[in-house]
């Protein structure tokens, strides 16, 4: 530090005031680049509250949601372009759920079961959406995470066999069958869990039962899907 003093004081009056300059310059730059990536943050936090409020506020994100969230059963409102307000909404249980995100394949559905369906695909492409962000670099895990932590662990936390979270267990099967690997990373970076490798999903015992003296619905449970 005194070599550099030194060095300085033998410079000529006009080449101090250019070395001043410089580290004027220099100092200046750190500064403005500082403030532009304070203020690029500030941008990112802002964009990323819209886009996270915008997925809260969503009809059917909300009701795939509260789903996910209640077992006992609560009233959704499946059908909210109905005129008549009492068939707009149907209580969906633990097990309504469960047995309306099972495999296609393994059974037809009822109107109430596709409306659901409807419904989380509907949340499974909001989520591919914020995990595609995050894959471009748009956002980071950091940035989502307070929004989506809690349901990542509530996803993934579940386990099978367990009373009043099978709706959730056949929710992973439905992930994972239809192929929404987004959710599933991004779900599993949040949590810090690993994505669990949930059995394929049981065959209706009634349905085998029916099978015994009814050849026709062999092929339709030859190959269940998990």
């Amino acid at each position: 530090m005194l070599d550099l003093a030194h060095w300085y004081a033998e410079l000529t009056v006009e080449n101090q005031l250019k070395v001043a300059a410089l580290v004027g310059a220099a100092i200046a730059f750190v500064i403005g680049l500082l403030q532009y990536r304070k203020a690029q943050r500030w941008k990112r936090v802002e964009w990323t509250a819209k886009e996270m409020d915008a997925f809260f506020a969503d009809p059917k994100v909300a009701m795939a949601l509260k789903m996910i969230d209640w077992g006992a059963g609560r009233r959704i409102e499946l059908y909210p372009n109905r005129a008549n307000e009492a068939e707009r909404f149907v209580v969906v249980r633990d097990d309504d759920l469960a047995k309306a995100l099972r495999d296609h394949g393994m059974q037809e559905f009822s109107e109430d079961e596709a409306a659901i369906r409807d419904v989380f695909d509907h949340l499974l492409d909001r989520l591919e959406r914020i995990h595609s962000f995050v894959e471009a670099g748009l956002l980071s895990q950091k940035d989502v995470k307070p929004y989506l932590y809690y349901w990542a662990v509530h996803v993934i936390a579940a386990k099978a066999g367990y009373t009043k979270v099978e709706r959730i267990v056949q929710l992973r099967r439905f992930i994972r069958t239809y192929g929404y690997v987004g959710v599933q990373k991004l779900f599993a970076a949040l949590s810090g869990q690993r994505w669990p490798d949930d059995l394929a999903e049981p065959i209706d015992r009634s349905v085998l039962l029916s099978c015994v003296t009814d050849a026709s619905c062999e092929s339709s449970n030859e190959n269940p899907a998990g």
